[in-house]
C-alpha cells in the first residue's frame, strides 16, 4: 500500500487555538501541494494525555515523513502523546531506512522540527541529527505568511519532504513500505520513559513540565 501522506503533523493541542499554528500548516499544505499528490495529516481532535485515536496511529505510519511544532512542553510526562508521536516515527524511520540503498538518504532524517518558541530548547542530541527550523520570529508578528524569509523556509521544507517521498517512491514497486499500517500502535507510556529521561534533564525538568 502506497504513502497516505506527505507529512503528519504533531504539535502540542494546548496550542491548537493559536492563530499561528493554522498559519504554518496552511503555509506547509499549500507548499506541498506544489511538490507531491500525497497530504498533509492534522490531527484537529483534542486529545488528553492517555488518550489515542487508533486513526492517528495509522495515519502517522502512512506518512513519509513528521513535521514536530515544537514548543517548550512538546516533551510533556503527564502529556506523552507528543513524545510517543515522536518516538513512533523514530522506529519507523529506523525500519524503512533499511529498504534505501543509497548512502545519502539513508542518513536522511524524516522528522522535521519547527519551533514555535524555544528553539534553543530543542535538545542538542536532535538539534544536531535532524532538520530544525526556528518560526519563532515569524510567530511573533500578525502578517508571517508575507514575510520572505518564512515563505523560504517553508519552501525548503517542502523541498526536503519531497526528496524524501521521491526517494520512497523508488523502492516502493519492490516493497510495501506500509504493509502493517492499519494495525500500528504508538509507544506504550512505559516505553517513552526512557526517551524522556534522555531529552529532558533533570535540571530542566520543573520549567519544562510547569503550567
Amino acid at each position: 500500500m502506497p504513502f497516505q501522506y506527505s507529512c503528519f503533523i504533531s504539535y502540542r493541542h494546548a496550542n491548537y487555538k493559536a492563530p499561528y499554528i493554522e498559519w504554518i500548516v496552511e503555509a506547509l499544505k499549500e507548499e506541498l501541494d506544489q511538490w507531491v499528490d500525497q497530504g498533509v495529516y492534522q490531527d484537529t481532535d483534542l486529545r488528553g494525555g492517555m488518550l489515542f485515536n487508533p486513526e492517528l496511529a495509522s495515519a502517522l505510519c502512512h506518512s513519509v515523513c513528521m513535521i514536530s511544532l515544537y514548543s517548550p512542553k512538546y516533551f510533556r510526562r503527564d502529556h506523552t502523546y507528543c513524545a510517543r508521536e515522536y518516538m513512533a516515527m523514530v522506529e519507523l524511520e529506523q525500519h524503512r531506512r533499511k529498504f534505501l540503498t543509497d548512502p545519502k538518504e539513508q542518513s536522511k532524517g524524516l522528522v522535521i522540527f519547527v519551533a514555535v518558541r524555544g528553539f534553543n530548547l530543542i535538545p542538542s542530541e536532535i538539534r544536531k541529527e535532524r532538520e530544525c527550523y526556528n518560526f519563532e520570529p515569524y510567530t511573533m508578528k500578525g502578517n508571517m505568511r508575507r514575510n520572505p524569509k518564512f515563505k523560504e523556509q517553508v519552501r525548503n521544507i517542502g523541498e526536503y519532504i519531497f526528496e524524501r517521498c521521491k526517494a520512497f517512491d523508488s523502492v516502493a514497486s519492490q516493497h510495501d513500505l506500509c504493509e502493517g499500517c492499519h494495525g500500528f500502535n504508538l509507544p506504550s507510556e512505559d516505553k517513552i520513559q526512557s526517551l524522556l529521561d534522555s531529552l529532558m534533564p533533570w535540571k530542566a525538568q520543573s520549567l519544562w513540565e510547569a503550567d
